[in-house]
This record gives structure tokens, sequence and C-alpha cells, in this order.
């Protein structure tokens, strides 16, 4: 497979993640909201803090309010993070590969763009943010699933697989971080009934609640993290998403598991034991966000492995290289 066209499934899916969730990160304080019945102050600098666009997002707005952060999030052109960046990234990157996805994955990422340009989407984001952001994950859900069960599973797939994965599971971390910043300087409220609904409006943004209920009856930091990080079940919890990717980069190589060939497979086995071998209590101790904020680092070193290895090509080469690993 040309190096071009693996880097454009790899992105077309990380696009397509991203502007889901996006709206997960949006749907967190919609839906404290609704849990608190506006009982407590709504906060909009965490979602734009996790995603580390505080500093674009002040060079365009001149505060934080609701609709502001709502709509650098998902209409503003000018941030390369908002949904509607991502869906039309994602669009470009399907395009240049339409004989490798199948017609429904185009069809379905073509009518999520059109759907987004429209003139009525602004108008409909303003009447009702939630069902909004409720449609754009939605549609990732389906860009990805049609994708699962239309196109063979072998190595195009399974760079889509890297891509989608990856993007989850730094995501995962950004939601949970949210619940940091939102609290941080609000420490009387830990173990309130306020800090139970806020991690309710979490796992909610994560499709995780009623998976989480069946495996725990009460509401605790310990368990949601035991959940959102280490749960080795939940295709959401960040062990399972670096686990499918680490599956990936060994069908992509045909390299045994437990073993590696360059320095991606490297790095994300040594990502995937230190999740391995971590406890909850170790995490608390060390610091959720300090940990999570690790985590993000190494997971983009991972991210700047793949580029190299499987991307990468120098400027005195004239035609794109093909594998030698693959």
């Amino acid at each position: 497979m040309l190096s071009r066209v693996a880097e454009s499934i790899y992105w077309m899916s990380r696009y397509a993640e991203r502007a889901g969730n996006t709206a997960r990160l949006i749907s967190v304080n919609l839906g404290l909201a609704i849990d608190t019945h506006d009982s407590v102050e709504q906060e909009w600098d965490p979602i734009v803090k996790v995603t580390g666009d505080m500093e674009l997002f002040r060079s365009l707005y001149d505060s934080t309010t609701r609709e502001n952060v709502i709509n650098f999030m998902v209409l503003d052109r000018n941030n390369p993070n908002s949904i509607i960046s991502c869906v039309n990234c994602a669009r470009e990157n399907a395009s240049s590969v339409r004989e490798i996805i199948s017609s429904e994955m185009w069809l379905l990422i073509n009518r999520f763009y059109h759907k987004l340009n429209s003139d009525e989407a602004k108008q409909k984001l303003l009447d009702n943010p939630g069902k909004f952001c409720e449609v754009a994950k939605v549609q990732s859900l389906l860009f990805h699933g049609s994708g699962y069960i239309s196109i063979s599973h072998g190595e195009a797939w399974h760079f889509s697989e890297l891509g989608k994965q990856m993007e989850r599971a730094d995501n995962t971390s950004r939601i949970l971080d949210v619940k940091y910043y939102t609290l941080l300087p609000k420490a009387e409220l830990v173990g309130t009934s306020i800090d139970n609904m806020q991690w309710i409006a979490l796992l909610k943004s994560t499709s995780a609640l009623e998976t989480y209920k069946a495996k725990h009856q009460q509401i605790s930091i310990g368990n949601v993290l035991d959940f959102l990080i280490l749960d080795n079940q939940f295709p959401r919890s960040i062990i399972y998403c670096v686990g499918q990717a680490d599956e990936s980069l060994h069908c992509i190589s045909n390299s045994p598991a437990g073993s590696y060939n360059n320095e991606t497979e490297k790095e994300m086995g040594r990502l995937l034991s230190d999740l391995r071998f971590i406890s909850v209590g170790e995490i608390i101790q060390r610091g959720m966000h300090e940990y999570l904020s690790s985590f993000q680092s190494h997971i983009n070193e991972v991210g700047n492995r793949i580029y190299d290895d499987y991307f990468g090509y120098s400027i005195t080469d004239s035609t794109l290289r093909e594998f030698d690993n693959i």
C-alpha cells in the first residue's frame, strides 16, 4: 500500500472520530446543565482548555460564553479542530481514497459535509445545540460502523482502525480532564451531589453510563477512572483503545504480538504495558490531571512515530515510497 493512501485512510478516520468526539465534549457541559437543572453555574473554559485551543479561541473571541464556545467548536472554520473543519478534512481524505473505501462510507461523510455546510446548520445549532451534537455523534458512529461492515479487514481497514482508536483514546483522556478543570477551584464540592452529577454527565458523554451502572453500583472517582481508563472490555476505555491500536499495528506489519520491528510498535507496546501495570490508586496518588497529561504526551509521541515509520518520506524522494515491512 502506498504511504499516501495509508495516510489518507488514517486521517480520514481520525477526523471523522474527532468530529464525533468534539460533539461529546460539548455534551458534557450541556448534559450537566440538564441534570442539575441549572443549579450550578456552567463553565465553558474547561471545554476549550482540554482541546489545547485556548490561545486560538482568545484570538477570535472576547469571552468564553456558551454561544462563543459552541460556535468555535462546531462551525468556526478558523478552528482546525471544529466539527465542520474535521468533517471537511475527513471528506477530503475520503475523496482521495474513494477506490479503497465503500460507497456507503463516502455517501455518509459526503452527506454529513453538505449538512454542516448548509445555511440551516447554524440556525439548527442555535435552536438546539444538544440535538445538533447528538446528530454529529450519530453521523460519526454511522461512518465507522459502515466501514466495519463494508470493507475487508485488511491493511486499509487496520489503518482506519489505528486512526480511530488513537483519536478515541486521546479524547477519553481529555473528557476526563474536563472534570479536573471544572472542579479545580472548588475542592469543597468533591464528594457532593454536584460532584456526582458531573461524573454522570461525563459518563453520558462517553456513552458509558448504562454499562458503568451494570458494573458499579456507586458513582465514585475510583470506579469512574477504573472504568474509563483501565476496563479491558469497554470500547471507549483508554486501555481498550490502545490495545486495539496495538493489534492493528501488528496486523499491518505481520509481526507477533509482544514484539516490535519499528519504533511505532515499540512505543505503542510501552504505552500499553504502562496501562496494564498501573492501578487506579496509583493514578489518583500521582494526580489524575498529571497522569492524563502524561498519557496525552505519550500517545502524541506514538502519533509522531506512526508518521515517521509509515507516512514520512524525505524531500529527496521523488515518489512516494512503498512500505518495505507490510
